[in-house]
């Protein structure tokens, strides 16, 4: 009786586990099907990072960077520079979430203050 006991406890615990990390899997909140408006808050040497205005919005929040200003919420770096190009702070546009790309182009070292989140993302019309 006390082994079946034992048993039941081992088993029902590894059935927990398994259900619980089923529930675990981190989903994307990019979704490539959207269209999403941003605009340019940072420009540096093709390192570019977006702010989504909404309607539809993605990134991280809360994020502060060096420049002392206040914490913005859905920000995310540009992960595809080569094709994004350089922008001037301020451009607004349109743009969908697209495969990570690779990049071959020439861009400066300089590193710049810059969300973790980053995007490979296309412009839209």
């Amino acid at each position: 009786m006390i082994k079946t006991n034992a048993m039941n406890r081992i088993l029902f615990s590894f059935i927990a586990v398994v259900i619980l990390a089923c529930g675990c899997k981190k989903s994307s909140t990019a979704n490539n099907s959207v269209t999403y408006r941003g605009v340019v808050i940072r420009s540096v040497c093709l390192h570019s990072v977006v702010q989504s205005i909404g309607p539809n919005y993605l990134g991280e929040s809360g994020w502060v960077g060096s420049f002392g200003s206040q914490p913005l919420n859905h920000v995310f770096s540009v992960q595809n520079y080569c094709q994004f190009g350089e922008r001037s702070i301020g451009d607004t546009f349109n743009f969908k979430i697209v495969p990570p790309q690779s990049q071959n182009c020439a861009y400066c070292m300089e590193a710049i203050d810059a969300p973790t989140t980053a995007y490979s993302i296309e412009l839209v019309p």
